[in-house]
């Protein structure tokens, strides 16, 4: 019998090696049986991954269309529920009938009577599990539209559109302490403070200074 293969001999051989030494050589139809099966699962998934992702702008409609045949069955059950109430008033009418001219009950009506029983067990039921789901629903709507998410980018734009504009008296105090930082070299600070002195061209144009100063040159154009 053929010696043992070690371990580390397995590993510098490249894996198709590998699996020859262990296994033998792959009859070439089981490889091409192999290599069709893995390009038909490949094909099969890329397949259903664009299908889905084709769906993707027709949800609503789809909503849409499943709201319309809930709908369309719902009016379809209460037809049949209107007829079932009236073959069991009939049953019972026949059913009372029987009683008062002393007439045995056929079978046939005992089992129109079992039938009816079962059919409106069942109907509340569905009733039941329908009204349950529409209870759902609504609950889900009203969740959605409490969550109402504002993004930072709203808080900072509803802030933008309505600008406080500061006094005389309050522009100069800032204008002053923005030529104090400047003076620093704290140059964030400074086009901070010059930001909030709107009206005042003196602030501005340090504004703008800072700006290309930190290498903003689209900031200090629009300043």
């Amino acid at each position: 019998s053929a010696p043992p293969l070690h371990w580390s001999l397995l590993i510098q051989s490249s894996p198709a090696q590998s699996v020859k030494k262990v296994f033998g050589a792959v009859p070439a139809s089981r490889s091409c049986m192999l290599r069709s099966f893995l390009r038909f699962c490949t094909t099969w998934v890329a397949y259903v991954t664009l299908s889905l992702a084709s769906l993707i702008p027709f949800i609503g409609w789809i909503r849409w269309l499943v709201t319309k045949i809930r709908e369309v069955n719902a009016k379809i059950d209460e037809e049949e529920r209107q007829k079932e109430r009236q073959t069991r008033e009939q049953i019972a009418h026949l059913r009372a009938i029987c009683e008062q001219q002393d007439i045995p009950i056929p079978a046939d009506l005992l089992q129109l009577e079992k039938d009816a029983r079962m059919d409106e067990y069942y109907a509340s039921l569905q009733q039941k599990e329908d009204e349950d789901y529409a209870s759902l629903q609504q609950q889900e709507d009203e969740a959605s539209r409490d969550n109402i998410v504002v993004t930072p980018e709203a808080g900072t734009d509803s802030v933008e559109a309505a600008p406080v504009e500061p006094t005389t008296t309050e522009s100069s105090a800032l204008r002053e302490k923005g030529n104090e930082a400047f003076k620093r070299g704290d140059l964030e600070g400074a086009a901070g403070l010059y930001a909030q002195c709107r009206g005042d061209s003196a602030a501005l144009s340090n504004l703008s200074l800072c700006l290309l100063r930190l290498g903003r040159a689209e900031g200090a154009l629009e300043a």
